[in-house]
């Protein structure tokens, strides 16, 4: 069964001033669509996020993503707020996903276009539905932590906090299956525990409700998100190619990741789904918990496809 294509879900904002626009965005993520500006510059790009955020109560959050952009090394700053997306090899697309994880919760997202002249690189949002019975199919890759009797200090619990999203004593539980077992060297005596752990609800501040995110370390993690994204792909005629039959590991930009293997298909899980190649100048914002982001791939020597990204 195809995913209900929902063209109407894609909220054009029109006007001029800044005000009116921010209250514009504010209505249709309220609404849970996403809202379209066409014909923006980049630092005004930059001003509608952080007056939307601001609105949010999340400008502090859009400044911290940027901020570590650099730091972290898969992307680079871009103006305030965007940042590069995530690099990828020849003919890799890259899977749909929520941005983050449970722990990081973010809640905002957007794109911004500066060029795409390729062949491909079409942007995908599809639209989770929230009453799938196909969530208690799934799973979320985390982190838990045993200090083996061992008190952390305040450096170290910061430190576990802030690379693995953990606080002391989140040992594993009796229904979370162990996929890796490690040490860091800044943590000595401590193990750190990689588990698949059962979705649990986040709050979206934007609908204020709880609701079921396919976060980046649900979608990323499974084998067959990526098949199911792949034949997306193929029916929607947008998969790129370097051979007739190429494998999954030379398309998918996530497929290092996966470790895991779900039996939901994406037309169980997605309720909705927005194609767009965004062209220069637009800048495309949504609930980043209730929409997924992916892209399609190009051909390589096609043309550019330089698209922002900022989070919050």
């Amino acid at each position: 069964m195809p995913i209900h294509q929902a063209p109407e879900r894609l909220i054009e904002i029109h006007g001029t001033d800044a005000p009116r626009r921010v209250d514009a965005i504010l209505g249709a993520l309220r609404d849970d669509n996403l809202a379209l500006l066409k014909g923006i510059a980049p630092n005004y790009a930059d001003e509608l996020m952080e007056l939307v955020a601001q609105q949010l109560s999340l400008r502090e959050e859009l400044e911290l993503q940027a901020s570590a952009a650099s730091t972290q090394g898969h992307r680079e700053r871009i103006g305030k707020y965007f940042m590069t997306v995530n690099k990828r090899s020849d003919y890799r697309f890259i899977p749909s996903h929520s941005e983050g994880t449970r722990t990081s919760g973010f809640q905002l997202a957007a794109f911004y276009c500066y060029e795409n002249s390729t062949d491909g690189g079409t942007t995908i949002f599809l639209s989770p539905d929230q009453d799938s019975a196909s969530w208690s199919d799934l799973y979320e890759t985390v982190h838990r932590i045993d200090t083996c009797g061992k008190t952390l200090s305040a450096k170290e619990a910061f430190y576990a906090k802030l690379k693995y999203g953990i606080l002391p004593g989140e040992l594993i539980r009796a229904d979370e299956k162990s996929l890796l077992d490690f040490t860091d060297p800044l943590l000595p005596g401590i193990r750190i525990l990689r588990v698949l752990a059962s979705v649990e609800k986040s709050f979206s501040k934007i609908l204020k409700r709880e609701v079921s995110v396919y976060w980046d370390s649900v979608g990323s993690t499974d084998f067959a998100s990526g098949e199911w994204y792949t034949l997306l792909l193929k029916n929607m005629g947008l998969l790129k190619s370097p051979k007739e039959c190429p494998t999954l590991s030379v398309l998918d930009n996530a497929y290092s990741r996966r470790c895991w293997r779900s039996r939901t298909s994406f037309s169980q899980l997605f309720g909705g789904m927005l194609a767009r190649k965004l062209d220069p100048g637009e800048l495309v914002i949504l609930n980043n918990m209730t929409w997924t982001h992916s892209a399609s791939n190009w051909t390589p020597t096609s043309g550019t496809r330089k698209v922002a990204a900022a989070f919050a």
